[in-house]
C-alpha cells in the first residue's frame, strides 16, 4: 500500500521468483477481466491493426523479437529508468523519449519530457521530489502511447473512451514502477520480456493458426 500511496518501496537484494509469479498471475487475471469486460461491452471492435497481423504472418520471429527484446527494453529505460531521479538516468529517458518523439502520440511524449525536466529542476534546486505523480504519470503516458495498437479509432470521437481501452497497459505499468523500485531497473525489464513473450507467442501461434485454417483471411 505504501507504494501506490507514496510511490514508495523498500528496496530488496534479489527476488523471489513466488512473487514474480504472483505478479505474473495477478496481472494476467486482470487483463483477463478486461479483454471479457471489452467483449461485453463491445469495445473489442478496435481490433490491432490488420498490418500487424500480416507482420505475424510473414516474419513472426522478428516479430518476437521486437515486442519480446526490444520494446521491453526501450520501454523500461523510457518509464521507468529515471524513476531514480538521477541525472544519467534522465538523460538515457529523454534520449530515448525523443526518437519516439517522431510518432502520432509525440504529444505525449513531449508533456512526458517537460514533466522529467521539470522534476530534475525541482530535484537540483533542493525540492522535495513527488515520487508518486512520477510513478502515475509515467505508467499514463506509457498505457496512451499502447492506443497505437488499435485501429479504426476515431480518437476525437472516442475520447472518453481512451483510458479505458489501456487499462491494462496501466496498471502493467504500475507493476513495472513497483519492481524497478524495488529490485532495480533489469529485473522491470525482465519481467517486461517475459510478460511480452508469453504473450506474444500465444498471439503469434493464434494468429499462425487462424491462417493456416483460413488461407484466405486477409488476404
Amino acid at each position: 500500500m505504501d507504494f501506490l500511496k507514496y510511490g514508495k518501496t523498500y528496496p530488496k537484494k534479489g527476488f523471489n521468483v513466488k512473487g514474480l509469479l504472483i505478479l505474473f498471475l495477478v496481472k494476467l487475471f486482470l487483463i483477463t477481466v478486461y479483454l471479457i469486460i471489452l467483449d461485453i461491452t463491445g469495445l473489442d471492435k478496435f481490433d490491432y491493426d490488420d498490418r500487424f497481423d500480416q507482420l505475424i504472418k510473414d516474419s513472426p520471429l522478428l516479430i518476437l523479437l521486437l515486442v519480446g527484446v526490444l520494446a521491453p527494453f526501450g520501454e523500461e529505460l523510457v518509464f521507468r529508468f529515471p524513476l531514480n531521479i538521477k541525472l544519467k538516468s534522465f538523460l538515457v529517458a529523454l534520449a530515448f523519449s525523443i526518437l519516439v518523439m517522431f510518432s502520432e502520440f509525440w504529444p505525449l511524449m513531449l508533456a512526458y519530457i517537460l514533466i522529467l525536466l521539470s522534476i530534475f529542476i525541482v530535484k537540483k534546486i533542493g525540492k522535495p521530489v513527488p515520487l508518486k505523480w512520477l510513478v502515475y504519470f509515467s505508467s499514463a503516458i506509457f498505457a496512451l502511447i499502447h492506443l497505437g495498437n488499435y485501429q479504426e479509432l476515431d480518437f476525437l470521437a472516442y475520447w472518453y473512451l481512451m483510458p479505458f481501452l489501456v487499462l491494462s497497459q496501466f496498471f502493467g505499468g504500475l507493476i513495472l514502477c513497483f519492481l524497478r523500485l524495488s529490485h532495480g531497473l533489469w529485473l522491470a525489464i525482465y519481467f517486461h520480456a517475459f510478460w511480452n513473450t508469453v504473450l506474444m507467442s500465444l498471439v503469434i501461434w493464434a494468429t499462425q493458426w487462424r491462417y493456416r485454417a483460413c488461407p484466405y483471411t486477409n488476404s
